[in-house]
């Protein structure tokens, strides 16, 4: 080694601490060690998806004994999956850190490298890595904690009993729901607005939801881009825009009416799973709150755009107002005697 190397490193060795040799020297394991944290943060999250799809996929078991002690669960879910991926979210920020500190590492070799005889002129970037790893130290104290503590309680929820149990206890069978018919996934999800890809001269709106007893049928609102955007996505099911309003807005009447519990609860869930595109819990939560509201017509759920225009009906619904609802115009045709 040249001895202008050598006064390059006893120069280095006058500006970092002992301290910031130790942890130059260790930061690969540094890194290892906080991929393998991410890692077990990912498949606690892993186990709490697991307990959210099992709800998704059990809805129709859903009945009034059994509602309160599952929105319970439900809530500790919610807040147990928002600490997992806090700390997912803050170790993924270290990883960034130590990147960035690799960086300025690999920049001030390749200055000492360069001109080993001015030790003057890479004096900045001793500076920045100084910095870098004294901002890192800080924060890494502050984040370990901060996950720590939350691992305590995302912990205590993963060994709990109720979680252990959820799928042997939490969802009680009942005969209510035995034998519904399956939603309609299409004409649930998201409609996305492709009407500019297909030309029409004429225009598809129906601004009103007409529940009829006569036909035994509910034919719901629609609009001009949701059924161009039907024939655009799956031009092999649909002939034409009569065909798409006949199959996806023209539903039996009893699809609605013969259970009035699930239906309240899948048209509530579709709107805020698919249409507002909310997470599973929000949607099973918002849903576990209507499912019984047996005031409320699920027709009136499943015509519904947008949670606003749902809670805008509610409010006048409970205000007596019903004539102050303006989203849609709602008929009611009764069977003749």
């Amino acid at each position: 080694m040249s001895n202008i190397k050598i006064e390059a490193i006893n120069f280095l060795d006058s500006l970092f601490t002992q301290k910031d040799f130790y942890f130059l020297n260790s930061l690969e394991e540094e890194i290892q060690l906080i991929q393998e944290q991410i890692q077990k943060q990912e498949n606690k999250r892993d186990l709490i998806v697991e307990a959210i799809n099992y709800f998704e996929s059990n809805l129709k078991k859903l009945n009034k004994e059994n509602i309160a002690p599952i929105s319970d669960l439900l809530e500790e879910i919610e807040k147990v999956f928002s600490l997992v991926n806090s700390n997912i979210k803050a170790l993924y920020h270290l990883k960034e850190d130590l990147s960035t500190i690799n960086s300025h590492i690999v920049n001030l070799l390749i200055a000492i490298e360069s001109n080993p005889n001015s030790a003057q002129s890479y004096l900045g970037l001793v500076d920045d890595l100084k910095e870098n790893i004294a901002e890192y130290s800080n924060y890494c104290t502050t984040i370990k904690s901060d996950i720590a503590n939350n691992d305590l309680t995302i912990n205590t929820f993963l060994s709990s009993d109720d979680f252990k149990n959820i799928s042997k206890d939490l969802v009680t069978d009942a005969s209510l729901f035995s034998n519904i018919p399956n939603v309609n996934v299409r004409k649930q999800g998201n409609i996305v607005n492709n009407s500019s890809s297909l030309s029409s001269e004429k225009n598809y709106i129906n601004n009103v939801l007409r529940i009829s007893e006569k036909d035994n049928k509910v034919y719901l609102p629609y609009k001009n881009n949701e059924i161009h955007s039907y024939l655009v996505q799956f031009p092999g099911d649909y002939r034409s825009a009569e065909d798409v309003i006949k199959k996806e807005f023209i539903l039996p009447l009893d699809y609605y009416i013969k259970h009035p519990v699930l239906s309240r609860f899948r048209e509530a869930y579709s709107l805020i799973r698919d249409r507002e595109a909310k997470s599973v819990v929000e949607a099973i939560k918002y849903s576990m709150n209507l499912m019984f509201s047996y005031d409320l017509n699920p027709t009136i759920i499943a015509a519904c755009k947008t949670q606003e225009q749902l809670e805008n009906y509610l409010t006048c619904l409970e205000n007596n107002e019903l004539d102050n609802f303006k989203d849609f115009e709602i008929k009611f045709e009764i069977s003749p005697l």
